[in-house]
């Protein structure tokens, strides 16, 4: 039991501040009342919850500061864009387009993707995005990370798999608005068309 006396882990669902969404709020040993009513009034929305046996604890992406200012560049790049559909890098640059957003590929053995001209990397493009959704493999996105830092890209977005610890800690340290939670931006995406 916590000290709120609420049971070890108990969920409940609210509205959220647009009327729309529902939030789910999670109660843990580590969070107590006053925890709730902190992140109740925050402006963060539940976008989406996965279960996570193995931890015990639910994983919650949430709608926050730093995803909103991703989501609001005017720019985007998508490093791992790919010109095959069933790839998850042509999804995430396919998305971003059809959303409305000015996007670039970044893929160095492809010429075209959905009709848009490739890059082979952040330098060749001929603007610097705002803002970059990573889909490479790791040692890839360490790369990709040090490019950006040189171009002056503002948001990352390493998406589920991407991931670099020591690059994303890179970025941080050199001002960039980094994303790294594991959370998609496929989801974010579908649920504001």
């Amino acid at each position: 039991m916590t000290n709120s006396g609420q049971s070890e882990r108990e969920s409940r669902w609210g509205p959220c501040r647009d009327g729309k969404t529902l939030k789910l709020r999670t109660i843990t040993s580590r969070q107590n009342a006053a925890d709730w009513e902190t992140l109740n009034d925050s402006p963060w929305r539940l976008c989406l919850e996965t279960a996570s046996p193995d931890f015990g604890i639910a994983k919650v992406l949430m709608m926050t500061d730093s995803v909103q200012r991703f989501l609001a560049a005017e720019t985007f790049a998508v490093a791992g864009a790919s010109a095959r559909t069933h790839k998850y890098g042509y999804k995430v640059f396919k998305s971003l387009v059809a959303s409305g957003r000015e996007t670039y590929p970044l893929n160095p053995v492809t010429e075209v993707i959905e009709d848009h001209k490739a890059y082979p990397k952040i330098a060749d493009l001929p603007i610097v995005p705002q803002a970059l959704s990573i889909i490479t493999p790791p040692e890839v996105t360490r790369q990709v990370i040090v490019d950006a830092i040189d171009a002056g890209v503002r948001h990352i977005w390493m998406q589920p798999g991407a991931e670099h610890e020591q690059a994303s800690e890179s970025a941080r340290e050199a001002g960039i608005n980094v994303i790294d939670d594991g959370s998609c931006i496929l989801v974010l995406l579908a649920r504001r068309s």
